[in-house]
């Protein structure tokens, strides 16, 4: 499993900014397998929770909408390093295997 536990996702809109008040969501990964439908379901699920938080602040639908789609891009990003990393850790284990 990946070794880092959490990802930070530092998540800032014009309006936080404006206001001088970074903020910050972490999307826990640890426990999650993000290489089966399962993992990448309940991380999705994880992620929806987190932009609903973070963007609970803002004013109007269209911000509100704004700032959901921001939260999502930036962790589908952070989804598709950790799942790398996650996969080429099993594929370090299973060579591994093989050698033993």
């Amino acid at each position: 499993m990946f070794s880092t536990r959490k990802i930070a996702a530092v998540l800032a809109t014009a309006a936080a900014l404006a206001a001088g008040a970074a903020q910050a969501e972490a999307v826990r990964t640890q426990d999650l397998d993000l290489t089966t439908s399962a993992g990448a379901t309940a991380y999705q699920a994880r992620v929806d929770r987190a932009a609903n938080r973070f963007c609970a602040k803002e004013v109007g639908i269209a911000q509100k909408t704004a700032c959901k789609q921001g939260v999502v891009a930036e962790m589908s990003e952070k989804f598709a390093g950790v799942r790398s990393a996650q996969l080429a850790a099993r594929e370090r284990a299973s060579r591994q295997a093989s050698i033993n």
